[in-house]
């Protein structure tokens, strides 16, 4: 099923966005969590080597965790950045 994985990736990450507000004091609606999630997922994607990306020891096996894993801290950067702190420099 095409963008199955890209979909799941997006809603993991939203629901990271979600949970990451309150520890830099902001306030998220699911909608800009998920907008946010959906930015961080192709920004990652568009840096990063679609092999490396697609694949890591099993050709079959569909990367996620460290597409979510990465998206994560660029959601974090960007929370951080609403927040007005300086956490990431």
């Amino acid at each position: 099923m095409p963008r199955v994985g890209f979909d799941a990736d997006v809603e993991t990450v939203a629901a990271m966005a979600e949970r990451l507000a309150p520890v830099f004091g902001v306030s998220v609606s699911k909608e800009t969590a998920e907008i946010m999630a959906a930015a961080a997922v192709k920004k990652y994607m568009r840096r990063h080597p679609l092999k490396r990306i697609m694949y890591d020891d099993d050709p079959s096996e569909y990367n996620s965790g460290t597409i979510c894993r990465q998206a994560g801290w660029v959601v974090a950067k960007e929370l951080d950045k609403k927040s007005g702190g300086d956490n990431f420099r």
